[in-house]
This record gives C-alpha cells, sequence and structure tokens, in this order.
C-alpha cells in the first residue's frame, strides 16, 4: 500500500553534511589528503544527480582553502556547485570552541570566513555550530552583528534550560536568533543502511528520537559524521520511506527550507537568555580550559597585543 502525504505527519528535513575535524584525530596534512577524496566524491556524485540539493560542508571556509591547496585545478567545479546553492559554505572561516577564545577571535572568524565565502558568491546565513563544548550567552549578539539571525547548535543544551529544541535566545543586548538544537548530535542519523527496508526502519527510527523535544511538526535530521564518506544513497530511499510508512514525511532539505517553515511559527516559540552548559545529553568536555595551558596563554598574549595595543596604535 501506498501511504499519501498527510498534514498529521511530521516533516523530517534531512541535512546532508560533514563535520570536518582538521587537526582532531590526525596531523593537517593526513586530513588534506582524507579531504581530496571527500571532495572529489561530492562533487561528482553531485553532478550526476541533480536531486542531490545540498550538501553544509561544516559552515567552515578553511575546508575550502586546504582542498584547493591541493586541488587547485578542481576549482571551478567547486564554484559552480557553490553558486548553485549546492554545497552551502561558511559562515565561520573555523569552527572554534566559543568558550575558551575572546569576541575579537570570535569576530575575526566571523569576518574572514564571510570574505572567502563572497569571494565565491555564497554565504550560508547560519550560525551554524555543531561541536562548540557549550554555548557562549552572547552568541546570538556575534551572529546578528553580520546579519545572521538563526543558529543551529548541539552540546550544552537540555531540556532542564529551555523546554524545546526550538526556540528564541537573547542575548543581553537584545539581539535575538531563532535557535535549532541537535538534540543527540550531528551523527544522529549516520551510516544509513542501503537496502530500501532497513533504511526505512532506520531513519525512521532516528526521526523518532529526533522529535522528542520538538515544539513544532517539522524537524532536522542531519546525516553525516566525522570525515565519513558522502552518503549519496539517502536522497534516492527517501520516497521508499515516504511510501511504506506514515508517521513521518521525509524531505531532502537545507537549513534555509527547514527556518522558513520554522519562522511562520517563532512568535510563539520559547525565548531564552543565557549560556548553555548541561552536559545532560552530552559532554561538555570541561577539561579543554585547563589543557595544553602554555598554547592557551600564548595565544591570550597575542591575541591582546594585536587587538588591543597594535592596532589602535
Amino acid at each position: 500500500m501506498l501511504w499519501g502525504y498527510s498534514r498529521l505527519m511530521k516533516t523530517i528535513h534531512l541535512i546532508q553534511h560533514t563535520h570536518w575535524d582538521r587537526e582532531w584525530y590526525f596531523t593537517e596534512n593526513d586530513s588534506k589528503a582524507l579531504l581530496y577524496y571527500f571532495m572529489d566524491d561530492l562533487m561528482s556524485r553531485m553532478e550526476q544527480d541533480i536531486n542531490i540539493e545540498s550538501f553544509v560542508l561544516d559552515a567552515q571556509t578553511v575546508v575550502l582553502d586546504d582542498y584547493l591547496q591541493v586541488a587547485p585545478e578542481h576549482k571551478e567545479r567547486l564554484e559552480k556547485l557553490i553558486k548553485e546553492n549546492r554545497i552551502l559554505i561558511g559562515p565561520w572561516y573555523t569552527q572554534t570552541d566559543f568558550l575558551t577564545v575572546g569576541a575579537e577571535s570570535i569576530t575575526r572568524n566571523l569576518l574572514l570566513g564571510v570574505s572567502d565565502c563572497e569571494k565565491f558568491g555564497q554565504t550560508m546565513k547560519v550560525g551554524y555550530v555543531p561541536d562548540s563544548f557549550g554555548q557562549s550567552a552572547q552568541l546570538p549578539m556575534l551572529l546578528n552583528q553580520f546579519n545572521i539571525d538563526r543558529a543551529v547548535i548541539w552540546r550544552g543544551w537540555s531540556e532542564r534550560l529551555v523546554a524545546n529544541t526550538e526556540f528564541q535566545w537573547q542575548s543581553q543586548d537584545g539581539s535575538q536568533i531563532t535557535t535549532a538544537v541537535f538534540p543527540w548530535g550531528y551523527g544522529c542519523s549516520k551510516w544509513l543502511p542501503t537496502d530500501p527496508v532497513s533504511f526505512t526502519e532506520a531513519i525512521t527510527s532516528n526521526a523518532r528520537k529526533q522529535c522528542q523535544f520538538a515544539a513544532g511538526d517539522h524537524i532536522m535530521l542531519p546525516n553525516g559524521n566525522d570525515q565519513s564518506p558522502f552518503e549519496f544513497q539517502v536522497v534516492s530511499l527517501l520516497e521508499q520511506a515516504n511510501q511504506t510508512q506514515d508517521e513521518f514525511h521525509f524531505i531532502n532539505s537545507s537549513f534555509d527550507n527547514y527556518f522558513k517553515t520554522l519562522n511562520t511559527s517563532a512568535s510563539t516559540l520559547s525565548h531564552f537568555t543565557g549560556e548553555m552548559l548541561d552536559p545532560k545529553y552530552m559532554r561538555i568536555h570541561r577539561g579543554i580550559f585547563s589543557t595544553r595551558m602554555d598554547i592557551k596563554l600564548a595565544n591570550e598574549k597575542l591575541e591582546t597585543l594585536v587587538s588591543r595595543y597594535l592596532e589602535p596604535y
């Protein structure tokens, strides 16, 4: 039996992405080698299949710099897919940890990221923060200064802070962003099976869990993980999942499309003010504040010298 779309169903926005840990698992050069093969596969798959509509390149433009250092001959291919809004880039230069660096560092991060995006013609206007170990109370203010009023976060949230995974987050100065949380992380629907029946069972189970704290009927489901191969087959299996169950309607989507639906009910979303450091569902790795202290002290000294003395002088 084929199931028709019902307005009673929850709509699941599948977000295909990668999370790129540039120097976490391995060296910078190891990362570049992996990136070369990853990007070649991603672009080739997208060029062959127009149904793969969009892919989030972890919102950090340093990935573009690294890739083009080893494959400058593919720049035009990459630019074309970015201008078509299929490979989504920015607004950050790197995915930083917002509680261990100063505000000036975060501002420069956005300046560099947006500048890089302008060279390619498109900027993803979403403060995507998939893996910061806690969230700064002033993130809405920093994003608003770059005309960004939406954010997607992970670590540090729980219903003990704000009941739903979608809410209006406000800084002390009144800046506000519409915020959505991946409650189970950016890898909660990774490595999906390719058998249609198993795929439907897996993605339905993942979606059910993702809806646990949702404020409405539109929910994001991230598909991707750390440096893992592009799951290109997922898009072609969504229709099978839609036809064989009537609990969810799955669509191949993007942050932009998701927030368009969320903004229609923005006035009813809960409001939150403050930082997010709740470890109920995910570790926030408090030890990062004391690890490699020599590097942290040197970084602080350099930031202070450049931004508070040399540049004003």
